[in-house]
């Protein structure tokens, strides 16, 4: 659960992993996640204007946990406001879709990966150094400890694995894949 800054609360008054982070909130928009060790991206929310319960939450900030970061909800085509919670976290930096999100909406992108998957300093918190598995089984104890943490279960998801190795496959945005190149002016081949 990522807590709603409101008129009563602009933000954490405490540590992150005192138990008391987002004491005063009282409104939060829940999302649902195969990669928690992402959120150190997440750039935005997106949901539906036709969500029940969040659709009126378009246009309004989040906190994101650990980092203190404001990000936008904003509404994008692909979500499906029946599947999951309807609130997707958007981190276009480490997912393709949302990178395509990202990029219709102008979003920042938060590379918090490093080559070896570790999570990089500038983003990573108090998480900086580990590995992405280690870091994910840390942020869920604190995303718990903090009382944001809504349920656990097993679903399969469609993360691109190597063929050889079978290791997980991260978008990692970089400048190569992020530029976009204009091909109308180059010279055209004889």
């Amino acid at each position: 659960k990522y807590p709603i800054v409101t008129a009563k609360w602009k933000g954490p008054v405490s540590e992150w992993g005192s138990g008391n982070w987002a004491k005063g909130a009282t409104k939060f928009i829940e999302v649902a996640t195969t990669r928690p060790e992402t959120l150190l991206g997440d750039s935005a929310i997106a949901t539906s204007r036709t969500h029940k319960k969040y659709g009126k939450l378009v246009g309004k900030e989040a906190v994101l946990p650990v980092l203190d970061r404001k990000i936008k909800i904003i509404e994008d085509e692909h979500v499906d406001a029946e599947f999951g919670t309807g609130a997707l976290k958007i981190t276009p930096a480490h997912d393709f879709n949302d990178y395509e999100v990202g990029k219709r909406h102008n979003l920042e992108m938060y590379t918090m990966l490093d080559e070896k998957s570790r999570i990089v300093d500038v983003y990573g918190g108090p998480y900086a150094g580990m590995d992405r598995f280690e870091c994910r089984d840390a942020i869920l104890l604190d995303l718990e400890k903090e009382g944001l943490l809504g349920k656990i279960e097993d679903h399969p998801h469609s993360i691109p694995h190597c063929e050889r190795c079978h290791t997980i496959i991260d978008r990692k945005s970089t400048r190569l894949n992020s530029s976009h190149t204009d091909t109308s002016r180059m010279p055209s081949s004889a």
